[in-house]
């Protein structure tokens, strides 16, 4: 599936944030956070945060939309055996979701109280989020 260029516009924290879904800064390989950091330069953490919120919540948009893309090609095959494999699926997407926020948690609190520390979290769930997507597609 190839990413989208058109620029979106998220409202978060009450800010309206233009964001490519595709960037300079990702196609140079950046972590979120780096790229985060880049764009937000010497603007308020705020802005860090918003960025990282956006850059999540299109990451948990982009999974949702390949989830319900998957299921609807495995009914379309009308075998016996699709229930049982969108079952499995949803099972999976579950435990995938246990696993990314239980270990971003870890990260979390692994920074022992860090003020970076949701950052760090957060750029965990995308980083896991992101290879999670990326997992589905090559299936």
């Amino acid at each position: 599936m190839n990413l989208s260029r058109t620029a979106v516009i998220l409202g978060i924290a009450g800010l309206s944030i233009s964001f490519s879904a595709v960037t300079v800064a990702e196609e140079k390989g950046l972590s979120p956070l780096e790229q985060c950091y880049q764009s937000a330069g010497n603007a308020p953490r705020t802005k860090i945060a918003g960025c990282l919120d956006a850059k999540l919540k299109a990451a948990d948009t982009r999974l949702n939309t390949i989830l319900t893309q998957q299921k609807q090609e495995i009914a379309s095959l009308n075998s016996a055996g699709s229930k049982k494999a969108i079952q499995s699926l949803n099972l999976s997407h579950s435990a995938f979701i246990t696993f990314r926020d239980a270990e971003c948690r870890y990260r979390y609190d692994a920074t022992l109280g860090g003020s970076g520390a949701g950052d760090i979290m957060k750029a965990c769930q995308i980083d896991l989020t992101n290879w999670r997507i990326k997992q589905l597609q090559e299936n």
